[in-house]
C-alpha cells in the first residue's frame, strides 16, 4: 500500500502519533531529517532489526523517494506483514509538499550520499 508524500504531509500536520520508519542510510539520515517523530533503521539492517521493534498498524516507510520502501515494503509483504505503508515520494516528496524538515549537517556531498545509499541497498539484497 502507498500513500502520496502530499497526502503524508496532511496526514501527520493533523495527528502527531504515526508510527514513521525512516529506512534511509545513517549518511541519510544525519544531513537531513522529518521534523517529526520517527524510527530510524537503515534499510540495511531492517530485516534483522525490524523484528524487534513494535511498530503501531500503520507504520509509514520513509526512504528518499520511495523506491527503497517500496523494497522493504514488498518483503514484508511476503513474509506477511501488511501494516506499512510506503510514502510515494520519500522526504523529497515530503519536503515539496510543505513538510517540516531539519537540516542538520551541511558538509556532505551527493556522491558520498549515492554511495551511501547504493551500498545499503546493496548490504539489504544480501541479507
Amino acid at each position: 500500500m502507498t500513500v502520496t508524500a502530499a497526502n503524508f504531509v496532511e496526514r501527520i500536520k493533523t495527528n502527531p502519533d504515526l508510527s514513521v520508519l525512516d529506512i534511509r542510510s545513517a549518511l541519510e539520515f544525519s544531513t537531513l531529517v522529518l521534523d517529526y517523530p520517527v524510527v530510524h533503521i537503515p534499510l540495511d539492517n531492517a530485516k534483522a532489526d525490524i523484528k524487534t521493534e513494535n511498530f503501531k498498524d500503520p507504520t509509514y516507510i520513509l526512504c528518499k523517494a520511495g523506491p527503497r520502501a517500496q523494497m522493504l515494503n514488498d518483503y514484508l509483504n511476503d513474509i506477511g506483514v501488511t501494516h506499512f505503508i510506503v510514502i510515494d515520494g520519500g522526504i523529497l516528496g515530503c519536503a515539496d509538499h510543505g513538510a517540516k524538515i531539519n537540516i542538520k549537517r551541511q558538509d556532505v556531498n551527493p556522491m558520498q550520499i549515492q554511495e551511501a545509499v547504493q551500498m545499503s541497498v546493496q548490504a539489504y539484497m544480501m541479507s
